[in-house]
């Protein structure tokens, strides 16, 4: 066991205790500001992103915006707030 300092807990990357899935790790993770391309291929899921993304803003109290990239397969997820 050891003491983190603010930038080590800062610098890690987290997720919720229970079982989830790589994209909801990276969307959970994001910054303001921040801009990820979630390709197909980490999207495992039937339904497209539209319903997590729905549910995280409504959740957490951030602000994501959702877009269909039309130059690679996969979304353009934007965290605004």
């Amino acid at each position: 066991m050891k003491k983190l300092t603010e930038a080590e807990f800062n610098a890690m990357r987290l997720k919720p205790a229970g079982k989830t899935s790589y994209a909801r790790n990276m969307l959970f993770n994001m910054q303001p500001g921040e801009i990820i391309l979630l390709e197909k291929q980490d999207w495992t899921q039937k339904r497209p992103p539209t319903q997590l993304i729905n549910r995280l803003n409504k959740k957490t109290g951030r602000k994501y915006s959702l877009l269909k990239s039309l130059d690679k397969p996969g979304w353009v997820v934007v965290r605004e707030k």
